[in-house]
């Protein structure tokens, strides 16, 4: 029989490098180990999904799927709903087993009513249905999501609020039992120390009882370099002065500096004090006692009593810039910038003068 493997994420625990193993082992998984992953949910295509369900807070991605009118929605909805369900009922008549990865079902997803409204995609069916949700732990969490917010344009400070709903995880994974069931749901915690083979996509493919074969690739390495302090500060100023949008378009000359920043490697990464650990585990200890007690992931014991604790954060990522490193970072993003346009320069002379390489060995 046919089992429906519903993966939600959470934010910040490798779901893009699940979603990449799924899309470049497809061939491998439909023959080899009885899986599909739907075409329909591939490339970031997953995104569709927050679209269909429409919940309360989608109208960023329907800006990202450039839906403006209700009409042009609707009729998204028909045809996408359409296709997925078409992908859904192909597989099972082949009596193949199903995978649905997208961590927006978690971050989107905020009421009973709107997982329900996603259940109903998938309980016409009548197939058994799991969810597997990993959760990061909240500071490592809200420092991950920092880094990420600064290189898409972010310009203010750290900050951490215990209202913030995609943290929560005892609530909403109490939310996905209710309506999936609590037997049917698996909740881990993401910590490269716990999890099998130190690998996201190893410890995916064994909670879906997937064994790893020869074909399948699980390198789970991040596809993006994070930033070191310095990087990251730099970058937060440049983005008041070279912003991400311009009058709602995607301003082509910021480039990818993100990227061009975190290639030069300034010093260490950044980290939180144990100070600001303290403060935000402790803001979100009652939701931590709760996980522990339900699904038996500990963040309770990391919020200990700690006699210095002050009741800001600390966290300031503009600590040791001097100005030396300013005129470091400028000079090598200057650099690294004459290094491309000289290549170009090269590039269209060699095309120019076809003759000048013929003996160039290649």
């Amino acid at each position: 029989m046919s089992t429906i493997y519903v993966h939600i994420g959470f934010e910040k625990t490798g779901s893009t490098a699940i979603q990449d193993f799924l899309d470049n082992n497809r061939d491998v998984l439909y023959h080899g180990h009885n899986l599909v992953h739907l075409d329909c949910l591939s490339n970031n295509d997953h995104i569709k999904l927050i679209g269909l369900i429409n919940p309360a807070n989608s109208e960023k991605i329907y800006q990202r799927l450039k839906l403006n009118s209700a009409q042009q929605r609707q009729n998204f909805k028909d045809a996408f709903s359409m296709k997925l369900q078409k992908q859904i009922s192909n597989a099972i008549s082949s009596n193949k087993n199903i995978v649905i990865s997208s961590e927006h079902l978690s971050s989107y997803l905020n009421s009973e009513i709107e997982i329900e409204t996603f259940s109903e995609l998938l309980t016409i069916f009548k197939k058994p249905i799991k969810v597997i949700a990993y959760i990061r732990r909240q500071d490592k969490f809200i420092l991950s999501r920092y880094s990420t917010w600064i290189k898409n344009g972010g310009k203010n400070d750290l900050k951490v609020s215990p209202n913030n709903k995609i943290l929560q995880y005892a609530t909403k994974l109490k939310m996905w039992g209710k309506v999936f069931g609590n037997s049917n749901l698996v909740a881990k915690e993401y910590n490269r120390a716990k999890i099998k083979d130190n690998n996201i996509v190893s410890d995916f493919l064994h909670t879906i009882d997937i064994q790893i074969t020869e074909g399948l690739n699980v390198d789970d390495k991040p596809q993006n370099k994070s930033l070191d302090q310095k990087s990251l500060f730099i970058l937060k100023e440049l983005n008041k002065h070279l912003p991400l949008f311009i009058n709602g378009r995607i301003n082509e000359l910021r480039g990818n500096i993100a990227k061009e920043l975190s290639e030069l490697e300034l010093g260490d990464k950044v980290e939180l004090s144990k100070n600001d650990s303290q403060i935000i585990l402790n803001a979100f200890l009652s939701e931590n006692i709760e996980l522990r007690k339900q699904y038996n992931i500990d963040f309770v014991n990391e919020a200990i009593e700690y006699s210095n604790l002050k009741q800001k954060l600390e966290f300031n990522d503009s600590n040791n810039i001097s100005k030396d490193d300013l005129y470091l970072v400028l000079a090598k993003l200057w650099e690294r910038q004459q290094k491309k346009v000289l290549w170009l320069i090269n590039r269209v002379n060699e095309l120019e003068n076809p003759e000048s390489i013929i003996d160039k060995p290649l």
